[in-house]
């Protein structure tokens, strides 16, 4: 499970860099977070349905979404 966290977690920030480091505005920020807090998938600050993502850092990040497609704008 821990190198499962580990590649997913260096495929985000490869993402991320690919795209200048781009995050979502802090309003965007929150609504992910608040989305989180009541997912049956999520598992203190892990999101179990994508392998174990650290919320606070995945729901940062412009490039990511949920998912589940629970953020407000994730589309598939």
């Amino acid at each position: 499970r821990f190198l499962k966290i580990a590649r997913d977690f260096a495929a985000s920030l490869g993402r991320a860099a690919a795209s200048g480091g781009e995050t979502v505005s802090e309003a965007e920020y929150e609504a992910r977070l608040k989305v989180c807090e009541t997912c049956p998938r999520r598992w203190k600050i892990l999101c179990l349905e994508c392998g174990g993502c650290i919320i606070p850092i995945k729901g940062r990040l412009a490039t990511e979404k949920c998912p589940l497609l629970k953020w407000p704008g994730d589309k598939e």
